[in-house]
């Protein structure tokens, strides 16, 4: 089995990765499901939006006049509808379908194709780094970049698939601990998920050099009715005798450049 999709069994702040067979694993698995991507029958992903939608409804992040923001695997743009105009904002993805979301009228936020491992950009530019499913690059690598990349004093806000959620319903399944499995009709494909217990999480963010880290678990609307509640979200609640509404499904990293 190639290092891109091995079962890690070490921390993933010790681990060493392919970063080139990562990448290409994750244009492989967008590639497959981008272009539907959005669509209703993927629930799990639509019960995720739910959750970060009422996430930044109540916690929008503050944009300054001049300032640069980024987007990292922006698929569709979670932050493109609370812009103000005079900020400057960037997109980017390493998917050209998983891109293409965010290139309807009215876009305007410049467009990037790259990879969360190799930022296009020179050092020190962005206020914020933003991005609301980072497993699939949550690696030293990507937070050496995000250091390297982000202004002082400057900030990231991540938003990652909790360990709660994830590790239960992946060792119920069988599955590799670190990939995500997506299904498109009789297919399946697996992409890149680092998916991190809270205490290296925290062990992570800080070793990158970022200070005054702080992790806030982020659970399911009530207004999600419980008939478009996806399985994959159910299941690991049942296993852990709680209601889908209990379960922690995503984790908000929040942390400031030292």
């Amino acid at each position: 089995m190639s290092t891109a999709v091995q079962d890690f069994r070490n921390p993933i702040s010790d681990a060493s990765i392919d970063v080139l067979e990562t990448e290409s694993l994750a244009r492989h698995a967008y590639s497959l499901i981008g272009a539907e991507y959005y669509e209703a029958a993927h629930i799990t992903c639509r019960n995720f939006d739910a959750t970060v939608d009422a996430y930044l409804e109540r916690s929008l992040p503050t944009f300054k006049s001049g300032a640069r923001y980024l987007e990292v695997g922006c698929g569709r743009s979670r932050l493109m509808r609370y812009l103000r105009p005079d900020a400057q904002f960037l997109l980017m993805d390493i998917s050209e379908v998983m891109i293409a979301h965010s290139l309807g009228a009215g876009q305007s936020a410049s467009p990037i194709l790259g990879s969360a491992f190799r930022l296009p950009f020179r050092e020190s530019v962005f206020a914020t780094v933003f991005a609301f499913l980072a497993d699939p690059y949550m690696h030293h690598s990507y937070l050496a970049e995000l250091r390297r990349t982000i202004a002082p004093g400057g900030s990231i806000l991540q938003v990652v698939p909790a360990y709660e959620w994830g590790a239960p319903l992946r060792a119920h399944r069988r599955s590799p601990a670190h990939f995500s499995h997506f299904f498109r009709g009789s297919h399946e494909a697996f992409g890149p998920s680092f998916l991190l217990p809270k205490e290296e999480l925290l062990e992570l963010v800080a070793d990158a050099g970022f200070d005054n880290v702080r992790l806030t678990d982020l659970r399911l609307p009530l207004g999600v009715p419980v008939d478009h509640i996806s399985p994959d979200i159910s299941t690991p609640a049942t296993l852990q005798g709680l209601s889908p509404y209990e379960l922690p499904l995503l984790t908000v990293i929040e942390a400031r450049l030292r």
